[in-house]
């Protein structure tokens, strides 16, 4: 090696000092992005963070003089070729001190760009030259818009200035277009803002802007157009991305189908429109008119049809068409409206074609013959398939209705026979039959009820093929006694106290009935619980005729029932019958109890789940008022044993609030049983027992224990 370097003295003496001052220094980088240092050593490479165009970046490279005893000098640093400056200090290294070199990055272009380093060191009187290569990177965004129009689905380049055209849609239905804003580019870009200024097209699914957009991410909204008219439609979408605004002409054309109604006769056309009237001949009953409706389709959307009815029980269609059927543009749809009266008179109907309506009139020919009934001045219309009831009449004796029958209509009409079917109504002063009735003429006779029994009693009047239904009763039973109850003014949670019924004297006949029971809490919410022992809110008895006293059952002369737990008002309230007769005094009987309310009750404590650092409280009980705040427990230490703490509160107002307002909780009343875990610092063996306090707003309950050891 010693005389490698001799020889090299020998013939190049300044590349020998190149070659010894290049052990002499090191180089080091960083970035304005990253501070960590990176070798680098002659003719390497030094790589500027990614920057974006129009700002700038830095590297900072450190040059150390290695040497031990030699001082060196950094003469000159230059940079050719790309955006790159530089900024040093000229001057002497001493032996172990740093310089640094200061390269700024300034790209213009979103291109990969390079440039070269050269720094010159004086050693004694030999130069030498350092060349790095320096590389880096613009970085820009290149926003780009396109659109996919449902529904051929294809993704479509615009540009600002170009025009997306929608496909012709129904007024008051939608087509949609996806606009899409994709970075091309290598750098983040923005989307600033989208507006759109119409009445028929609106934005829809816009993310929170302003957005910035990744290279190869994108932006995404949809444009909804919904045509108002059949008219064309445009508006102007821009687009602000990075501050430069991209203008998208919209075009649309709606489509509308507009149907035209006619009613065709031999008469000719006329045109039907909203608010006029359809209009068939005078028309003999049993006989037919028609006229043809024609529907046509004027617009420039083929039409639905759907449905098409006529309601009027004197007009009915024919020759319509399967539904839904299709109008095409330019095209029309037939069908038969006929009038076939039954009566005689204006009749009238409403002709539906889907959503449009018209009135529809016609006037039968014949007679109309209707019926009333008369009780002394009173007089009131029969009609079709209705009835007459008689006063109540009591046994023995007799009322009468009188039965009329007037020709309302325009031609005479004729009764061919009248009849009952029951004994206990009878006919008088029929006129003779059969009778004729001219327009406007009336015919009356009479028709008895005498009844023969207690109860309600129903025959048929037949005249000609309408049938009307006579009802009468018989004498009413005399009103009940005064009930008296046998039941506590009180009670407390969960008695069962028994409720007894008699009446004040005896009656003539037997009775049967039901007790039942309803309840108003003072918490708004019922108690299920509340009910009798055989079950249920309800409970039938009997009095036999001549006796005062309720039986229940097969001899029981009163009935217990459960008070349940929560606190309100029990009502007893008893109904009353004689067969079918309902004998309940109006206003009705009724018992109140109430279930007073106080404060909580703790009922049980179970000791539940144990292990060696905790043990779970199982405390059963009940609260009126459905309302517990507080649990007070008091621990007694097991004998010598020492508890460092012997009283605890805990707030069980939100769980018991809960609980009360669940569907669970409701069946229960007021009842509950609840867990607390009871977490031990140390041994649980230490607890000899718990005492436990129930407390709401009405105070607290008496304390309840378990022992635990």
């Amino acid at each position: 090696m010693r005389t490698a370097c001799r020889n090299l003295l020998r013939l190049v003496l300044f590349t020998g000092l190149a070659a010894s001052l290049h052990a002499q220094l090191g180089f080091n980088y960083r970035t304005s992005a990253n501070p960590a240092l990176v070798a680098v050593g002659n003719n390497g490479s030094i790589l500027f963070a990614p920057t974006l165009v129009g700002s700038s970046s830095t590297v900072t490279v450190i040059v150390t003089n290695t040497t031990v005893t030699e001082t060196l000098s950094l003469t000159r640093a230059t940079v050719s070729g790309g955006p790159v400056k530089i900024a040093f200090s000229p001057g002497d290294l001493a032996p172990g001190a740093s310089t640094s070199v200061t390269l700024t990055f300034t790209p213009t272009t979103r291109d990969p760009v390079s440039a070269s380093l050269q720094m010159d060191f004086i050693r004694g009187l030999g130069t030498i030259s350092y060349n790095f290569l320096l590389t880096g990177t613009g970085l820009a965004p290149n926003l780009v818009a396109s659109y996919v129009l449902a529904p051929d689905g294809n993704q479509v380049p615009v540009s600002d200035g170009g025009i997306v055209t929608f496909p012709q849609t129904p007024v008051k239905g939608t087509a949609t277009a996806t606009f899409i804003i994709l970075n091309q580019g290598n750098g983040p870009g923005s989307v600033n803002s989208v507006s759109l200024n119409s009445d028929q097209f609106k934005l829809a699914a816009l993310p929170l802007l302003p957005a910035v957009v990744q290279p190869d991410k994108d932006v995404r909204f949809n444009v909804v157009f919904s045509p108002l008219s059949n008219a064309g439609a445009s508006a102007s979408l821009r687009i602000d991305v990075g501050g430069r605004v991209i203008s998208i002409g919209l075009a649309g054309q709606g489509a509308s189908a507009t149907l035209v109604y006619e009613f065709v006769t031999s008469a000719g056309v006329t045109p039907i429109a909203a608010g006029t009237t359809v209009h068939l001949p005078d028309t003999a009953i049993g006989s037919t008119s028609s006229g043809v409706v024609r529907v046509r389709n004027t617009g420039n959307l083929d039409a639905r049809v759907g449905a098409i009815a006529v309601v009027g029980s004197a007009f009915r269609l024919t020759d319509v068409p399967p539904l839904p059927a299709t109008v095409p543009v330019g095209g029309a749809l037939t069908f038969t409206l006929q009038f076939a009266p039954s009566a005689t008179g204006a009749a009238a109907a409403t002709l539906l074609i889907d959503g449009f309506s018209v009135a529809v009139d016609g006037t039968g020919v014949g007679a109309r013959l209707t019926l009333a009934s008369r009780v002394g001045s009173t007089v009131a219309p029969i009609p079709d398939g209705g009835g007459v009831t008689f006063p109540n009449t009591t046994l023995g004796s007799g009322s009468t209705v009188y039965i009329r029958i007037s020709n309302t209509g325009n031609a005479p009409g004729t009764v061919n026979g009248i009849s009952l079917n029951v004994a206990v109504f009878a006919l008088g002063s029929l006129p003779p039959l059969p009778v004729t009735i001219g327009p406007g003429e009336t015919v009356e006779f009479s028709v008895a009820f005498t009844p023969t029994a207690t109860g309600a009693v129903t025959g048929t009047l037949q005249i000609d093929d309408r049938a009307v239904t006579l009802r009468g009763i018989g004498d009413s039973p005399p009103p009940l006694p005064a009930i008296v109850f046998t039941l506590p003014d009180t009670v407390s949670a969960l008695d069962q106290p028994s409720v007894g019924l008699a009446l004040a004297q005896p009656y003539g006949i037997d009775i049967t009935g039901k007790l039942n029971l309803s309840f108003t809490p003072d918490s708004f919410a019922d108690d299920p619980n509340i009910q009798f022992a055989s079950g249920g809110r309800s409970v039938d008895f009997r009095i036999p005729a001549n006796t005062t006293q309720a039986i229940f059952g097969e001899s029981a002369q009163a009935v217990q029932f459960q008070a349940g737990t929560v606190a309100g008002v029990i009502t007893v309230a008893p109904t009353f019958s004689a067969g079918a007769v309902n004998l309940t005094p109006n206003p009705a009987p009724s018992k109140t109890v109430v279930v007073t309310g106080g404060p909580p009750q703790v009922r049980n404590v179970q000791v539940g789940t144990r292990t060696a650092t905790s043990f779970e409280l199982l405390i059963t009980g009940l609260a009126t008022t459905r309302s517990i705040t507080q649990f007070t427990l008091n621990f007694t230490a097991a004998p010598g044993a020492n508890l460092q703490t012997t009283n605890l509160s805990v707030n069980v107002e939100a769980p018991f609030t809960a609980w009360y307002q669940s569907t669970a909780g409701r069946s229960f009343g007021s009842q509950f049983t609840a867990s607390v875990i009871i977490n031990v610092n140390g041994d649980s063996n230490a607890v000899q027992s718990v005492s436990v306090t129930a407390v709401n707003a009405r105070g607290s309950s008496s304390p309840a224990s378990v022992n635990l050891r």
